[in-house]
């Protein structure tokens, strides 16, 4: 994976704050407990980084997530030994 410039990490520090602010500001820092705990709570924050990506935000974080999900891929083609998929 590449690494990251400090404005990458700056704007994917920027949109976590905005996806995550309303629960931060609900809960305080116990949020992170909160969201693994409770699946309607996730869900709405995922529905929520939907509806910003299909808009046009979260740019950094949907970088971030497609690149985790291509080593993730690659990881097991290696382990499954499947010939290798060209992504567009």
């Amino acid at each position: 994976m590449r690494e990251s410039s400090p404005e990458s990490v700056d704007q994917r520090l920027a949109e976590l704050a905005e996806l995550f602010g309303p629960e931060r500001a609900a809960y305080g820092e116990s949020y992170r407990e909160r969201l693994r705990e409770d699946d309607q709570l996730a869900a709405r924050v995922r529905e929520r980084f939907e509806r910003g990506k299909a808009s046009g935000k979260y740019s950094a974080l949907s970088d971030l997530f497609l690149g985790v999900l291509q080593l993730k891929e690659g990881r097991a083609r290696q382990d499954s030994n499947l010939p290798p998929v060209n992504l567009p």
